[in-house]
């Protein structure tokens, strides 16, 4: 008995010590595929993807896109977004909050698409919440699969001040166990060790 209580403070101990001293891996947590074309009443020759929870408001920027980045990834994480903790307390909060993913054009019309979180992942860490509760995010980035950029497009105005857009990028969230995470792990692989004995 008392054996296993040394084993079991022993792991404890090691457990708090590798989660306070090891910097863990960011892994694939989800990715949301988003594609769709529009137009809007101006000429341009890039647009932006941004996050929001709801409404117009960009909160997750990732800046200014064109079709010569087809095939670049960017990259938003703490360090690079004052917003990004913000969605990364909704994307691991345990409930299926709303996520709204725009397009931009530089004269500020937009559209997009509005759904909880169950609907935009289509690739998923296996769990039991609708979320990523029980993991840190750390980074979100954007991929540019296609775009294409087209003025004046259809110009449906007749005036050739339109522009039209199809796109396709993927988002994909990156992120590590939380520390609580990683002991539970610790304590089952321990529990199975002892077990198989």
């Amino acid at each position: 008995m008392m054996k296993n209580i040394a084993l079991f403070v022993l792991a404890l101990l090691g457990g708090c010590i590798l989660c306070s001293t090891c910097e863990a891996m960011p892994i694939t947590l989800g990715e949301i595929q988003y594609d769709g074309r529009g137009g809007a009443s101006v000429i341009v020759s890039a647009v932006e993807f941004s996050w929001t929870d709801h409404g117009p408001t960009k909160l997750l920027d990732w800046g200014v896109v064109t079709p010569s980045d087809v095939g670049e990834t960017f990259t938003q994480s703490p360090v690079t977004s004052p917003n990004f903790d913000f969605f990364a307390s909704l994307l691991t909060s345990g409930t299926d909050d709303i996520l709204c993913i725009q397009i931009y054009f530089p004269d500020h019309s937009y559209h997009g698409r509005q759904a909880l979180e169950s609907y935009w992942f289509n690739k998923f860490i296996q769990t039991e919440n609708v979320d990523f509760y029980g993991w840190q995010v750390t980074e979100i980035s954007l991929t540019v699969n296609s775009l294409t950029i087209d003025t004046p497009g259809r110009n449906p105005n007749g005036d050739g001040i339109w522009t039209d857009c199809a796109y396709d990028v993927t988002f994909t969230i990156y992120g590590i166990p939380e520390p609580a995470t990683v002991l539970l792990l610790a304590f089952g692989s321990l529990f199975l060790a002892r077990k198989r004995r």
